[in-house]
């Protein structure tokens, strides 16, 4: 069993050092840097920010279209570090974690949803339902999704990255790994569909699912596993 527990990041009123921003409509975040992030669905956007008087100014987020970028100041290519981040959306499509951002998204119900990792970074998902799910690792992070109920899952994880789901129910389910990383299923689960592509020396753990049908593909030395 996946058991998360998000770090208390920003209190509000309780640090001198704490911005309230509120008045932003956007449906997207991509987090840059060495920052720590907790995201809540709410019925109102917030955004509450805690770091040093230095890391606070300029400040350290913008908003570019319906996207929030977390870390990195409007027109400035450097990447913030040593600031935390409690981000409230009503609504949340997409998250993109570029560089070692440690990313915490407590239960989120939404229609679609995609998470993309870059780097070193890692994401922890309390609980996940959608009619479709992508969740694409490109690096040495790792991806924790605690509970997960989708129409459709595609998982893409290339490099030495590992995404980690518990308790799993989807319809289809696409799994491709290219490189040397890991992804398993730690709870019993079921998929009606499955699709399993491994090139490389990663492994794919599935023996916790229930399936109805399944197609594995390896090219290397990895393996897949699959459950009765």
């Amino acid at each position: 069993m996946l058991l998360l527990v998000a770090p208390a990041l920003v209190s509000a009123g309780q640090d001198p050092d704490v911005l309230r921003v509120t008045g932003f409509d956007v449906r997207s975040v991509e987090v840059r840097g060495a920052v720590d992030v907790e995201i809540s669905q709410g019925d109102t956007a917030e955004l509450l920010l805690r770091g040093e008087p230095a890391s606070l100014n300029p400040e350290p987020f913008h908003v570019r279209g319906q996207t929030l970028v977390l870390g990195a100041a409007a027109g400035s290519g450097k990447s913030a570090g040593g600031v935390a981040f409690k981000l409230t959306l009503p609504t949340l499509d997409s998250l993109l974690i570029s560089g070692s951002g440690d990313v915490f998204v407590r239960p989120l119900q939404v229609a679609s949803f995609s998470l993309r990792v870059n780097g070193s970074g890692d994401a922890h998902l309390f609980a996940l339902h959608a009619d479709t799910a992508r969740i694409d690792m490109r690096g040495a992070g790792d991806v924790q999704v605690a509970e997960l109920s989708v129409q459709e899952l595609h998982l893409r994880l290339s490099g030495a990255g590992d995404i980690q789901l518990g308790p799993l129910q989807a319809e289809s389910l696409q799994a491709v790994l290219n490189g040397a990383g890991d992804i398993a299923v730690a709870d019993a689960g079921r998929s009606a569909a499955l699709a399993v592509t491994v090139v490389g020396s990663g492994d794919v753990n599935f023996a916790a699912l229930v399936m109805d049908e399944a197609n594995v593909t390896v090219v290397g030395s990895g393996s897949v596993r699959l459950g009765p």
